[in-house]
């Protein structure tokens, strides 16, 4: 994941070559939780620094990260959820001092494990689960006993306690609707009058990107769009129907990808992003994953980051 032209690596050895060694290098994080602590300590986690070039699986910076960016190796990395320090008496934001400031994660995977909370508040995070992130593209992530990467396709394992956390995304998403002109009154009109088959298929065969180019679950930079043609397009209804099966199969065939390269069989979908307030959509991908598609109680980062720092532990002891 380091290779990419836009990983933070990249970002800090161009930015070396440049300009020379910087002394310290931090993410935006790193430094909040250096100044509510009061201290010129700082500590990064296992995610946020993955695109540094840390090793999570031997939980060290590599040999050659340490001979070509010694800042970056100079860089304290903790589990997310390990606690690290304390807010500090001399903290600038006028905060009581003693708080636990815990090792953080990305937004991404913030809003993960906002979907896996139980009502304890602990995390659902058995191999076998995922979330699906509806939105403008169609993030993956499925939580995997063994660790998968394929660079090519985009897809990279995060470390989750004792397990992996399986990444892809396509560009297709549900920005092909909006293109098509479906309002939110509309989408939900249309969806309630949609028939479900036992076993639905794209049998329209449409791959609804926008533009040519796809990474994820095909890597085909000339990948070109397959839309309804203008016979299609008359029924706004049968239209609404082609293009949901066309992104929730899109959807199957990303989830079959993490499984043809070693990721654990998928279990039970939850939903985020727009998508999932689409009942008929559910059950659709439902029915096409052939697993439980469930609604998720909560999706916003904050909560579960807030989740993570109350879990008074590590991700390492998540059931």
């Amino acid at each position: 994941v380091t290779r990419s032209r836009t990983s933070a690596l990249a970002k800090a050895l161009s930015w070396q070559f440049d300009r020379g060694a910087p002394p310290r290098i931090a993410h935006q994080a790193d430094l909040v939780a250096a100044r509510l602590a009061g201290s010129a300590e700082l500590a990064s986690d296992w995610h946020n620094a993955l695109k540094l070039g840390y090793d999570v699986a031997e939980e060290r910076w590599p040999d050659w990260v340490v001979s070509l960016a010694p800042s970056v190796a100079a860089l304290r990395v903790v589990e997310p959820g390990e606690p690290w320090a304390t807010v500090g008496p001399e903290n600038e934001f006028g905060l009581k001092p003693g708080a636990r400031l815990v090792g953080g994660t990305t937004d991404s995977i913030a809003a993960y494990l906002a979907c896996c909370a139980r009502e304890d508040g602990t995390f659902d995070l058995e191999p076998g689960s995922a979330v699906t992130s509806l939105g403008s593209t169609t993030a993956l992530k499925l939580v995997s006993a063994k660790r998968v990467d394929d660079s090519a396709l985009g897809v990279y394992s995060h470390r989750l306690g004792p397990n992996w956390l399986v990444g892809g995304a396509s560009n297709v998403g549900c920005r092909v609707l909006r293109a098509f002109a479906f309002s939110p009154r509309e989408l939900a009109d249309l969806s309630a009058d949609i028939q479900v088959d036992d076993r639905p298929v794209n049998d329209a065969n449409l791959y609804p990107l926008l533009e040519p180019g796809e990474r994820f679950p095909v890597n085909d930079p000339d990948k070109e769009p397959v839309l309804p043609d203008i016979f299609q397009q008359v029924n706004r209804l049968n239209l609404l129907r082609i293009l949901l099966l066309a992104i929730a199969d899109v959807e199957r065939l990303g989830y079959q990808a993490l499984r043809d390269l070693g990721a654990t069989d998928l279990a039970f979908v939850k939903t985020a992003g727009g998508g999932a307030d689409n009942p008929t959509w559910r059950l659709m991908r439902e029915r096409m994953l052939r697993v439980p598609v469930l609604d998720a109680a909560h999706t916003e980062a904050a909560f579960g980051a807030a989740l993570l720092a109350l879990s008074h532990d590590s991700l390492s002891a998540a059931d």
